[in-house]
């Protein structure tokens, strides 16, 4: 009796403990699926069900890319706030910079991001990039 109560209780605890894994992956496949459908919307609401920031901020980026790659740029802008790491968040920041100079002469959306930069060349350089468009 002991012994079987001790199984079980092995059993539930592996149990729990990979779900939220196991769900991060099944999330992730969503995402995946939605995105090759070109259900963005879809597949931005799959990925927010991703528990782990790191595995969540992949697959934002990839759907962010997408996003841009359709010109949806005010849907790539609200999905900086996925990105945990302030690296990766200047980096996409720059990209949503450029679609916005290059694609749709979007000065103030592209000055109110630049204003954000951190790192001070980069700042400096996409300052110049705005001057020269706008």
């Amino acid at each position: 009796m002991r012994m079987a109560v001790a199984s079980l209780a092995i059993v539930a605890f592996s149990t729990l403990a990979f779900a939220g894994p196991l769900e991060d992956i099944r999330a992730a496949n969503e995402t995946s699926a939605s995105l090759a459908a070109g259900d963005l919307r879809g597949a931005e609401e799959r990925m927010r069900r991703i528990e782990d920031p790191n595995l969540r901020q992949v697959w934002g980026a990839n759907v962010m890319a997408r996003h841009l790659e359709a010109g949806n740029l005010d849907d790539a802008e609200r999905l900086l706030a996925v990105l945990n790491d302030p690296n990766l968040r200047q980096v996409w920041s720059a990209n949503i910079v450029a679609r916005a100079l290059n694609g749709g002469g979007e000065c103030p959306r592209a000055r109110r991001l630049v204003d954000g930069f951190v790192d001070p060349s980069l700042k400096a350089v996409w300052q110049a990039n705005v001057a020269l468009r706008c």
